[in-house]
C-alpha cells in the first residue's frame, strides 16, 4: 500500500503533463508546442531512475532481529485513547475548531496555534492514531477495537477542524495504513480512495465559499488540482531550462530549515520568498505575484521533479531520482521492520513521517522538511508521549525472540 501512495503522488502531475500536451489550446499561454513532448519525456526519464533504485534497496532482505514478547506486556490503550481525547478538547475549545466545524470562524483561527498545530495535527494524533490500529491489526481483541472507532473518529474531528479539504482525509491515512497492513488489495485501494475523494469534496463544498455549494463545480475543481495545477511547474520548469529563462538560486532556499517566522525577523516581508522552495518557484514563475507568495496568500506545488532539475539541472536531475527513490526505500523497510518487531510505536511514529513528511516531499519538495527542526523535535515528544501507551508498566519493555 505505501508503494502504491508514492505511486499515486507521483503520478498525478505525470497525468496533468500529458492532459497538457492533449490540451494545448486551453493552456496556449503555458504550452510550448515546439518542446510540448520534452516535459513528458524528462519525467518518464526521472520515474525510470526513481523507481530503480527504490526497487534495487527493496531486494535487500529485511531482518527482524529480536521482537517484543507481546504476552509479557499489553498496551495501556486507555492511556492512547484519553491523549488524544485531550488534543480534541484543545483543538475544539482553546483553539476554537468547533466554530470552525459551525462555520462560524475561519479555518485560520485554528492555524493561529503556530508550531501547536503541526505538533497536534500533523505528528501526534496520527501516531497515536496509527499505535492503537496496528496493536488491533495484529492483536484484535474487543477493547482495542473500541479503541479504534473511538480514535478514527476523535482524529477525523480534529483534521476536519483545521478546515482544509485533505485535512480529516491525511491526518487518519496513517491510522489507515496501520489498519490494513499487509492485507490491502487493489479494490480495497480503490474503495479508500474513492471514499477520500468524496470527502475531499464534501470539504470543499462545506470550505470554499467561492464554489458556492455547486456540486459539479467542486469536482472539476478537485481534478483541476489534482491534475493540472501539479503538472503546471513540472511542465513548465524544463522548458525554461531549455530556453535559459529560468532565473532561480536554490542555495537560500535551504535557509528554510529555520522556519519562514524566524527568517521574516531577519529580511524584509518581499524578500521572504526566496528562503522557501515552493515560495521561491512560484515567485520565479510569476514574478507578479512576489507579495502574494511572500505573505502566505498563494504560491504553487512543485514536485520532487522540479527540485532536482533545480539542483542538478537538465544533465543532473537522474541523479535526485535515484537519491530519493533509494531513501523512500530505505524508510519504508525501517517501517516494515519495526513492525516485524512489534515495536509499534516506532512503527507508528515512522509510518506518520512517511505520509505527513516523505509524500509531502515527493509531492511539494524542499528537502529541508525531511530534516526540520519543528518535525524532528515534534517526534522526539511524540516517542515519550508514546511510551507510557508501550506497556502497563509504563516504560519497561521485555525483549526475547519470538
Amino acid at each position: 500500500m505505501l508503494i502504491v501512495l508514492v505511486l499515486l503522488v507521483l503520478m498525478l502531475p505525470y497525468t496533468g503533463i500529458v492532459l497538457l500536451y492533449f490540451l494545448q489550446e486551453e493552456y496556449e499561454w503555458l504550452v510550448n508546442g515546439n518542446y510540448s513532448l520534452i516535459p513528458f519525456m524528462l519525467y518518464t526519464v526521472f520515474l525510470v531512475a526513481f523507481f530503480s533504485a527504490f526497487f534495487i534497496r527493496q531486494r535487500k532482505p529485511i531482518t527482524e532481529g529480536t521482537k517484543l514478547d507481546v504476552a509479557a506486556y499489553s498496551p495501556n490503550l486507555r492511556y492512547v485513547t484519553f491523549a488524544i481525547f485531550v488534543i480534541l478538547l484543545i483543538v475544539m475549545v482553546p483553539f476554537q475548531g468547533l466554530w470552525v466545524l459551525g462555520g462560524e470562524v475561519t479555518k485560520e483561527h485554528v492555524r493561529q496555534m503556530g508550531p501547536f498545530h503541526a505538533f497536534f495535527t500533523k505528528y501526534l494524533s496520527p501516531s497515536l492514531l496509527a499505535y492503537v490500529c496496528l496493536w488491533h491489526r495484529f492483536h484484535p481483541n474487543k477493547e482495542s477495537r473500541n479503541a479504534v472507532i473511538f480514535s478514527i473518529v476523535s482524529v477525523l474531528l480534529i483534521g476536519a477542524a483545521t478546515g482544509g479539504k485533505a485535512s480529516a482525509i491525511q491526518i487518519v491515512l496513517p491510522g489507515v495504513i496501520a489498519l490494513y497492513w499487509d492485507r490491502m488489495n487493489f479494490w480495497a485501494f480503490l474503495r479508500l480512495v474513492l471514499i477520500s475523494f468524496c470527502l475531499v469534496v464534501v470539504a470543499g463544498l462545506m470550505f470554499d465559499s467561492f464554489l458556492e455549494g455547486d456540486l459539479f463545480d467542486a469536482v472539476l475543481y478537485i481534478l483541476y488540482r489534482a491534475f493540472i495545477l501539479t503538472a503546471e511547474l513540472p511542465y513548465a520548469v524544463p522548458l525554461q531550462l531549455i530556453d535559459d529563462e529560468m532565473q532561480f538560486s536554490y542555495l537560500p532556499t535551504l535557509m528554510e530549515i529555520f522556519g519562514k517566522s524566524n527568517i521574516k525577523l531577519f529580511v524584509g516581508m518581499d524578500e521572504v520568498y526566496q528562503y522557501g522552495f515552493s515560495m521561491a518557484v512560484s515567485a520565479a514563475q510569476y514574478p507578479d505575484m512576489v507579495s502574494a507568495v511572500s505573505s502566505g496568500e498563494w504560491n504553487m506545488t512543485p514536485n520532487i521533479f522540479v527540485e532536482g532539475l533545480l539542483f542538478f539541472g537538465l544533465y543532473g536531475f537522474i541523479v535526485f531520482g535515484l537519491i530519493a527513490g533509494y531513501f523512500v526505500a530505505v524508510v519504508l523497510d525501517y517501517i516494515k521492520k519495526s513492525v516485524a518487531k512489534r515495536r509499534y510505536d516506532l512503527g507508528a511514529m515512522t509510518i506518520t513521517y512517511f505520509v505527513f513528511v516523505l509524500l509531502s516531499w515527493l509531492n511539494s519538495a524542499g528537502i529541508v522538511q525531511l530534516v526540520h527542526p519543528l518535525m524532528l523535535i515534534s517526534m522526539g515528544v511524540t516517542y515519550f508521549i508514546l511510551q507510557p501507551g508501550m506497556s502497563k508498566r509504563g516504560f519497561v519493555y521485555v525483549k526475547k525472540a519470538a
